[in-house]
């Protein structure tokens, strides 16, 4: 009886260590997980939303596939959507069965050529593809604007891929688990052969012997028919108790994320990140200087307005008539307070 649990144990012991290292190397799951979109829908403007872009919380590697040059910019969603207006436009949503979601929405032919706005918080010029890694500016909803120059059809082949979960707890708990079965079965088995011989039979006993007075009836006092289910307990028990030591191995589950993080994407955002202001108060300051060496008050417009447009423009006119008036003070970039 020992011998069959011994021979169970170390098979059983075996087949646990294989399968535990066959989920570190065979079956252990893929290091990276990717959804794709591809179409020739042939709008001039593309959209990555936030479902696409909020696959992974650390950030998401995205690969967009053009057949000439395109500009990949980032903003505020609602920026996009406002730049993006009546033009026909894709829209790249979130992932379902393995594939990112997206559909042509129609409008006009053409759109704004995006490039050089003030609203992006970063843009990227490519030729024929990217390779971008994705991680959120700042709190609040982004999305990635993909166009041609606004005449051209815009990419609309994109790949996100991002880490996958690699981790594999079982398989420790398998190989330490298989390892002491194994162990406690070869130690049972070897036990199982030093079991004591009964005595030789002796007058007053069947067969011709004698029993010693004192001496218990059955087999020999070293030997007992239920120290056979002894050890099956023992060895039952040591079982036990290596499971719970393996599982005791086992990587505590990472706490679900509170409501707290869903409380802080409802606030309120600054218009513009530091980086784009300065950057704007940078092309401002620079415009208006060259304006202001031309004299021309119909170069100000993509720059002035308002008030500060009829000054400098009444201020070119009675320079130009030869008045004595002093230039307009230019406009400081910097420091941005």
């Amino acid at each position: 009886m020992r011998l069959k649990i011994a021979v169970g144990l170390i098979v059983a012991g075996l087949l646990a260590v294989v399968c535990g290292i066959g989920l570190k190397t065979i079956w252990a799951p893929p290091e990276t997980v990717s959804a794709s979109y591809s179409s020739d829908t042939g709008a001039p403007l593309t959209v990555i939303e936030p479902a696409a872009l909020g696959l992974n919380p650390d950030g998401v590697d995205i690969k967009v596939e053009a057949d000439g040059e395109f500009l990949l910019a980032v903003g505020r969603s609602d920026d996009v959507k406002a730049w993006v207006g009546p033009a026909a436009h894709t829209v790249i949503s979130g992932e379902e069965d393995g594939a990112l979601q997206g559909s042509r929405t129609d409008g006009e032919a053409q759109a704004l050529d995006p490039a050089g706005s003030d609203l992006w918080v970063s843009e990227e010029t490519a030729d024929s593809g990217i390779e971008y890694r994705w991680t959120d500016p700042a709190p609040g909803e982004w999305s990635i604007l993909l166009a041609a120059g606004g005449t051209e059809p815009a990419p609309a082949n994109v790949t996100v891929s991002w880490p996958n979960d690699t981790s594999t707890p079982w398989a420790l708990a398998l190989i330490i688990i298989g390892a002491l079965a194994a162990v406690l079965g070869l130690a049972l088995a070897l036990v199982s052969g030093k079991r004591p011989a009964p005595p030789a039979p002796s007058a007053g006993r069947p067969g011709g012997g004698r029993r010693v007075a004192g001496e218990p009836a059955g087999p020999a006092a070293g030997w007992t028919p239920g120290q056979d289910a002894g050890r099956v307990k023992f060895a039952a028990a040591a079982l036990a108790a290596l499971a719970l030591a393996a599982g005791s191995a086992l990587p505590a589950q990472a706490a679900a994320p509170g409501a707290g993080a869903a409380a802080d994407q409802a606030g309120a955002y600054p218009v513009l990140r530091p980086g784009q202001l300065t950057r704007i108060m940078d092309a401002v300051g620079a415009a208006v200087s060259a304006r202001d060496s031309a004299k021309d008050p119909k170069k100000l417009r993509d720059r002035v307005s308002g008030p500060a447009l009829t000054m400098r423009s009444a201020n070119y006119r009675v320079r130009a008539g030869k008045g004595e008036v002093d230039a307009p003070v230019p406009v400081s970039a910097g420091p941005v307070l």
